[in-house]
């Protein structure tokens, strides 16, 4: 694909503009593109009547009370899909993040035009989210297990569904690009690792960043661990607490950045060198890493990883657990010199990611000396500008790229 063969394009989302990884990268796609003089038109869920010609919206119609999420979420967008018919035609390429909406695109007007974005295997949530139920006698987890169950089994069949098309699959990491490949070896997928906005996510000088340390809470004999994400199961931040308690460290602080199920629980097991900041406004994200002497993300599963580029590129080391025994991206990451530990999985998982966090604590001076060292190769490779030009622009098949 040639970037000067598109000039009209559309891009499919669910809740744009809004909070997550997911709107975030949209956005970012969204500004190179527009950047480069091209017509977009970005069409997410919401009331049809406030579409403009730059922002179309879709409802999600009227269907029987018990259709499930995913059935729901595929036939609205068809009907949309369809009644919208000549616009799509006269796209010239359409970038989908979302199953039910790639598979409806595809099914109207065919894969010729679009590219798909997956961030995840979609079955996969409803798995952790059954896994977390699991065991619970309440009939209120009962049903949660039938639900999410019936929705894993649906989003399994549209998954396959759309991967036996010629559809053009486009990944930030080759761990999912391994895992899609394995379960429904799909025609043509890439790699192409997800950017961060370079001109927020940058290293700070050691000036400013005693600066912003005193401006926050901290000194700079703190060592500073943060976690960026949601409070929930799946993304353990419990193991990340215990692994800090267990730390044999006076000057220690864990911040939490973010919301979640989980959030009363920790409070209620932390102590005063354990801060929660709720949901912070993404531009405040650069402070925090910036402040960090490290950025852990202790997820068993994670297809990608925004958090680890955006601290790189700010030139904080990361921890995450082992790719070899998880299904994460971790060791896509820590290629880069200094750039962080792969914790093992095997034996004590919590004092293994605890020795992690010491080694970065004992080698902190290391480490802040070579923020630098970083941050200058993470931004030139986790950059929104190469993700299109190299992925949404470059036609190529199979083989990921890693570099």
């Amino acid at each position: 694909m040639s970037e000067n063969q598109f000039r009209n394009i559309i891009i499919q989302t669910q809740n744009y503009p809004g909070v997550g990884g997911i709107e975030n990268s949209i956005a970012q796609i969204h500004r190179i593109l527009n950047g480069q003089g091209h017509n977009i038109r970005i069409i997410s869920h919401g009331n049809e009547n406030e579409s403009t010609p730059e922002h179309a919206f879709y409802n999600s119609g009227k269907f029987p009370f018990l259709i499930l999420p995913p059935l729901k979420g595929f036939f609205s967008f068809r009907q949309y899909v369809r009644k919208n018919r000549e616009m799509y035609e006269k796209a010239d390429l359409i970038i989908c993040r979302y199953l039910h909406q790639t598979l409806a695109t595809a099914i109207v007007i065919g894969t010729d035009k679009l590219v798909f974005i997956p961030p995840c295997i979609s079955c996969d949530g409803y798995r952790g989210v059954i896994k977390n139920a699991w065991g619970m006698p309440s009939p209120r987890h009962l049903m949660k297990i039938v639900f999410n169950a019936s929705c894993m089994f649906i989003d399994n069949i549209l998954e396959r569904k759309l991967y036996s098309t010629n559809i053009r699959v486009l990944t930030f990491s080759a761990n999912l690009q391994r895992q899609i490949r394995k379960k429904y070896r799909p025609a043509c997928i890439d790699t192409v690792p997800g950017g961060v906005d370079e001109t927020r996510f940058a290293p700070l000088s050691n000036e400013c960043r005693l600066k912003l340390r005193q401006q926050l809470g901290f000194s700079n004999d703190d060592f500073v661990v943060v976690y960026a994400g949601r409070l929930s199961a799946g993304k353990n931040p419990d193991i990340l607490l215990k692994a800090f308690k267990a730390l044999p460290e006076k000057n220690k602080r864990l911040v939490f950045i973010g919301e979640g199920e989980l959030k009363k629980h920790l409070e209620q097991n932390s102590g005063a060198d354990v801060i929660f900041t709720g949901n912070l406004n993404h531009d405040m994200l650069p402070q925090y890493y910036n402040i960090a002497d490290v950025t852990v993300l202790p997820t068993y599963y994670e297809s990608y990883g925004h958090v680890f580029a955006e601290s790189l590129c700010c030139g904080t080391p990361i921890i995450g657990f082992d790719s070899e025994q998880t299904n994460t991206a971790t060791n896509e990451f820590i290629h880069l010199e200094h750039s962080g530990l792969a914790v093992d999985c095997r034996g004590n998982r919590i004092e293994n990611l605890s020795q992690a966090l010491l080694h970065i604590c004992r080698e902190k001076e290391h480490y802040r000396a070579t923020r630098l060292e970083r941050a200058v190769p993470a931004q030139k490779l986790y950059r929104w500008e190469r993700f299109v030009e190299r992925g949404i622009f470059q036609n190529s098949s199979g083989g990921a790229d890693e570099n």
